[in-house]
């Protein structure tokens, strides 16, 4: 069994995955990656969620 690599997730990493962004792919290959493991603190997803709700709206953000 191989050893899993923790990470963890910044909101900035996060919100460039999900808008294209530069940056976004190195988060895109490491997702396809089987022997990651990825950690996020709440307040950063709270950042993620209310960037989402202030340039996409409420459903995209849900």
């Amino acid at each position: 069994m191989h050893a899993r690599t923790l990470r963890v997730l910044q909101a900035c990493a996060l919100i460039a995955y999900f808008r294209h962004e530069q940056g976004g792919d190195k988060l895109r290959e490491l997702l396809k990656t089987q022997n990651n493991r990825f950690f996020m603190h709440s307040i950063n997803l709270g950042e993620v969620y209310y960037d989402t709700l202030r340039v996409s709206g409420f459903d995209k953000a849900q």
